[in-house]
């Protein structure tokens, strides 16, 4: 009786630790996945302000040269004229 009883005993604790196990397993499974996605997410945040930096210089730049454009333009109409 008593050995059946310890039998019982270890299969449940044994039953326990299988539990554990798989409980810390996807645990830490759930928190990989999280932070994958947490890196993606940061990836393409930076991936877009990278592209916006980009347009933004390329507009400033487009209207600096049509300012230098315009002016050497206007320069150059009044050296004609006079």
């Amino acid at each position: 009786m008593f050995l059946t009883h310890t039998r019982l005993t270890v299969k449940h604790v044994m039953l326990l630790y299988v539990r554990a196990h798989v409980c810390l397993v996807a645990r830490e499974a759930a928190m990989w996945e999280l932070e994958e996605r947490h890196l993606q997410e940061k990836h393409q945040q930076l991936k877009q302000q990278l592209k916006d930096q980009y347009f933004l210089q390329r507009h400033q730049l487009l209207k600096r040269h049509e300012k230098v454009r315009v002016r050497w333009k206007s320069t150059k109409r009044t050296c004609i004229l006079i």
